[in-house]
């Protein structure tokens, strides 16, 4: 990955943006504990040397040598220009004031003996008295002190976290840089299949990392998409030759039609006028199913006002009449729902309805039910045809609905649920199959209602 916008430099940018985020808090901690201890440290010095300086000055300071005990505490206990020993009478006042003392700031503590501390000083008030029983006050010892932070210590401080981070830091780059290149050679690979055979899911079975399970899924769903198309693309393809055959068969048909119609007006006996009436029945069969497929993908936006119910129902009652149904002693059972109208129009719905019945009705036996169900779903309207048949084979209900499939050889032509998707795929509506072998079969279509109809509910 050449990107500037690659996983791997983005993730040792945010490796090293992190790293100097925690090497910045942790020098502000080494300065603050430094800073502390220093404190610590400076407190217990002022104390120390405040008690020294009473105990040893003590019978000096009594005789009044105020001036050379404060001159000599300044130089023995190494204090710097802004730092202070000073000798306090009872009353906390300087008892000997030079030039530089008079300028001097005294700020008291809250408690004798203790430390106080301000940002950068630290100062102590030390009582002296006349007596070693301490108790009669004489004054005090006033020392203060500048808090000196140990930058000695504060540099080794920060100089191992400083080389401990760096060690860490190299050490994610790397499992970084490792784990980036791995991620993106696989999904590399993945890309260069895919542009090679949009269909090869070869390889995503076991991605290499979980968090690439959604781009494998992501996958799987455009592979299947893309079988999808093909699928449609085939169907259409199918059925685009079948108009085309059937276009052709309607010539001889109609031919063959004519000159039946003639030999009927001659003096025949009954053999050669039933073998006949045969062949005209067989005739009629042909061109209406060459003149169904030949409409098929020719689409229009203007719809008979029709209750659906209605137009479901006579064309059921035509069917009741039909040889096919007639003579097995089918029964054709209907209920529907009044008061709708889809998004389709009636000679589309007779074609499904009788498609649908005379597939139920080869696959029935003689004497069962067959069940013509109009219903409203939300927004749709349903027509749904069951049987108690013989049902589909599991393995097999994928291909019911290709163009040249049929289990019914010599009795179906294969074109009856085909036509009925292509008719449900035109109209935006949807054919749903249900089948369990040896317990019979439902279909059942839907469409959009139209919008006035749906408005008006």
């Amino acid at each position: 990955m050449k990107d500037a916008r690659s996983l791997r430099t983005y993730l040792e940018r945010k490796i090293l943006k992190h790293s100097i985020y925690v090497l910045v808090i942790l020098s502000v901690f080494s300065i603050a504990i430094s800073y502390g201890v220093s404190r610590i440290k400076t407190a217990t010095d002022i104390e120390d040397s405040a008690a020294a300086v009473s105990k040893a000055y003590r019978s000096r300071i009594l005789e009044g040598d105020i001036k050379v005990t404060q001159t000599q505490l300044h130089e023995l206990l190494h204090l710097g220009a802004d730092e202070q020993v000073l000798v306090l009478n009872q009353n906390r006042q300087q008892i000997y004031q030079d030039i530089a003392a008079a300028n001097a700031k005294i700020e008291v503590c809250p408690t004798d003996g203790q430390a106080c501390f301000d940002y950068k000083t630290a100062r102590i008030l030390f009582p002296i008295y006349f007596d070693s029983e301490k108790t009669s006050l004489y004054g005090y010892i006033y020392l203060s002190r500048n808090i000196r932070v140990d930058w000695l210590f504060v540099f080794l401080t920060f100089s191992i976290f400083f080389v401990g981070y760096f060690l860490l830091y190299f050490g994610f780059s790397n499992l970084t840089r490792n784990a980036a290149g791995k991620l993106s050679n696989e999904i590399s690979l993945w890309a260069k299949r895919l542009e090679d055979n949009p269909k090869d899911g070869a390889t995503l079975n076991s991605p290499p990392f979980s968090e690439l399970s959604t781009l494998k899924m992501a996958i799987e769903g455009l592979n299947s998409k893309i079988l999808g198309f093909e699928n449609q693309a085939g169907h259409k393809a199918k059925l685009l030759v079948l108009r085309g055959i059937a276009h052709d068969l309607l010539g001889p048909v109609a031919q063959m039609q004519f000159h039946l119609a003639s030999l009927k007006t001659m003096s025949l006996d009954n053999d050669s006028s039933e073998v006949i009436n045969d062949l005209t029945d067989s005739l009629k069969r042909i061109s209406a199913i060459a003149t169904q497929v030949k409409s098929l993908d020719h689409n229009t936006d203007e719809f008979d006002d029709y209750d659906l119910s209605e137009l479901v129902s006579t064309e059921v009652k035509n069917l009741r009449g039909s040889k096919s149904i007639s003579q097995l002693g089918l029964k054709l059972e209907f209920n529907g729902e009044p008061n709708l109208k889809p998004h389709v129009s009636k000679s589309e719905i007779c074609r499904i309805v009788q498609n649908l019945v005379l597939n139920s009705a080869q696959a029935s036996k003689s004497g069962d039910n067959i069940e013509i169900t109009v219903a409203r779903m939300k927004d749709e309207a349903t027509i749904q045809v069951r049987d108690r048949g013989c049902g589909i084979p599991q393995h097999l209900q994928e291909q019911v609905f290709d163009p040249d499939y049929t289990s019914k050889p010599g009795l179906g032509t294969g074109l009856g649920l085909s036509i009925v998707q292509h008719i449900c795929h035109q109209r935006g509506g949807a054919v749903a199959l249900d089948s369990e072998f040896g317990k019979g079969t439902s279909v059942r279509v839907s469409f959009p209602l139209i919008r006035e109809v749906i408005h008006a509910t």
